[in-house]
């Protein structure tokens, strides 16, 4: 049965209204599903008091009190239910394994609705709302008093220091709008799911660590490079597309020990598309795109690091993935001769990952602010070197039209030319330029009726994007013998 199914099994079990007589618990499942019951019914009750608040203020009550109250005697129902039957099932010698796992864990009530409200929204598919404000808002309804609740969603709390709950990995956003979600051993070990041998729970949770899925959304074509550019990328994705043709029927395999895949290096300031362009890759050859977390892989277990190297190429080459270094030197770094054990482990790490680049087959990307902080011996395994530099003034202008959505209110007044000549951006500049500009514009919202995007909108947040270059630039050491009384 695939996983569609399943979902749909789950869904209809889980939409019933009707209890029927109490019995015994006949599986982990049939318990699991009646629980989904009872957290449906409350989110259901929290739409209808919303629903409730927001016709009101239009003098239109679609929901009456009445209404929220027969919601309200359902969930008492339930839950008397789901006790009566569990009582049931325990005299009969059965525990569910959900229960277990709750014991096993120490997991307290609302850790458990917390767990319980996301694997609802996992057994429900297409249909998932996990962020931090959609919990709370549920565990809200069975702990109203319990105002401090988002500390069960802290990386010090209990549910995500023992790895059964994970947040997503975006830097941005508050804890309210971070999804959260129960890993996959956690799921497997709730449903009893023993038959899968292959499942590596140490494998399981060094991937959630180390790697950073990246789904590829651009074309390579709506990236604005040069034409030099274009070409050699053209060329790299031709080896890899074609390998069969060259190392197979041309016997280029036999010529050169060497693997079928390609090294790419992308050198130049931040902001200037290197990442982006690796994405664009990965779509244009219809591949996964890993990005590797280096803190991960020199952090988490610091004393297996030439293992972890190798792990990381290995899930590449087994999910058929392009694989992106991004900022390369912070791991890849030219090899010291320092004492300690680890410089000995960081050089090690090196030789592994020249090793492990010679033997892939795949795309492994390499960026770099500064290619000559990297180690000498990546220099021959480089295939393609490929620098971007600050955009020219043309190309600058279309990078700032590109970043404009079709449905954005843009005045006429709006001369992107005018931008380009005046601030040699690079595409990050101006992707922050244009973000603060729309911010400005809707700040304007609740003045006028017709709200644009101005010139003077792009020219203010340009500037701001001008200072804050500054302020990074900024050293308080090179101002000399400022007084700096008072600052820590």
């Amino acid at each position: 049965m695939n996983e569609e199914n399943q979902g749909r099994i789950i869904e209809n079990n889980c939409t019933s209204n009707t209890i029927s007589e109490i019995q015994p618990y006949k599986s982990n499942l049939e318990y699991i599903n009646s629980k989904f019951e009872l957290i449906d019914t409350a989110v259901e009750l929290i739409n209808e008091r919303k629903l409730i608040a927001k016709y009101s203020e239009k003098g239109q009550i679609v929901t009456t009190e009445k209404e929220i109250a027969s919601i309200e005697e359902r969930i008492k129902t339930y839950e008397n239910n789901i006790y009566s039957r569990k009582l049931l099932s325990l005299k009969n010698g059965i525990e569910p394994q959900f229960d277990k796992f709750i014991e096993k864990h120490k997991l307290n009530d609302i850790e458990e609705k917390i767990i319980l409200y996301l694997l609802r929204m996992d057994a429900r598919p297409g249909y998932h709302r996990s962020s931090g404000a959609d919990i709370l808002e549920v565990i809200s309804y069975f702990y109203p008093d319990f105002i401090d609740t988002r500390k069960y969603l802290y990386e010090s709390s209990n549910l995500r220091k023992k790895d059964i709950i994970c947040r997503d990995t975006y830097p941005y956003g508050t804890l309210l709008e971070h999804k959260f979600s129960v890993k996959e051993w956690a799921i497997r070990e709730i449903y009893g799911h023993t038959m899968d041998e292959e499942y590596d729970e140490q494998t399981s949770r060094f991937n959630d660590k180390v790697f950073l899925p990246t789904e590829a959304k651009i074309n390579l074509d709506e990236i604005i490079l040069s034409k030099e550019q274009h070409k050699l990328i053209e060329q790299a994705i031709a080896q890899v597309k074609y390998s069969k043709l060259i190392f197979d029927d041309w016997g280029f395999g036999g010529r050169y020990r060497t693997s079928n895949g390609v090294v790419i290096l992308f050198v130049g300031p931040s902001g200037t598309g290197k990442t982006i362009t690796a994405e664009a890759i990965a779509k244009k050859l219809n591949k996964k795109l890993y990005t590797v977390d280096y803190s991960q892989v020199v952090s988490v277990w610091f004393g297996q690091l030439e293992k972890n190297i190798v792990k990381v190429f290995k899930k590449a080459e087994k999910d058929d993935a392009v694989l992106l270094f991004d900022e390369a030197d912070a791991l890849l770094g030219r090899r010291t001769g320092g004492p300690t054990s680890v410089d000995s482990s960081l050089n090690r790490a090196i030789n592994i990952t020249l090793q492990e680049i010679e033997k892939f087959n795949g795309i492994v990307i390499l960026t770099s602010n500064l290619s000559t902080n990297l180690d000498r011996a990546f220099e021959r395994r480089i295939n393609l070197k490929i620098k971007f530099e600050l955009p020219a003034e043309d190309a600058c202008e279309k990078i700032w039209q590109m970043h404009i959505p079709k449905n954005a209110p843009i005045s006429k007044d709006v001369n992107f030319k005018e931008l380009a000549k005046r601030y040699p951006f690079s595409g990050g500049n101006i992707k922050n330029a244009v973000l603060v500009a729309a911010r400005m514009a809707a700040n304007r919202s609740e003045k006028t009726e017709k709200i644009e995007i101005t010139m003077n909108d792009f020219i203010e947040a340009s500037e701001l994007e001008v200072a804050g270059s500054a302020v990074m630039n900024y050293n308080l050491c090179a101002d000399g013998k400022k007084n700096t009384k008072g600052y820590a």
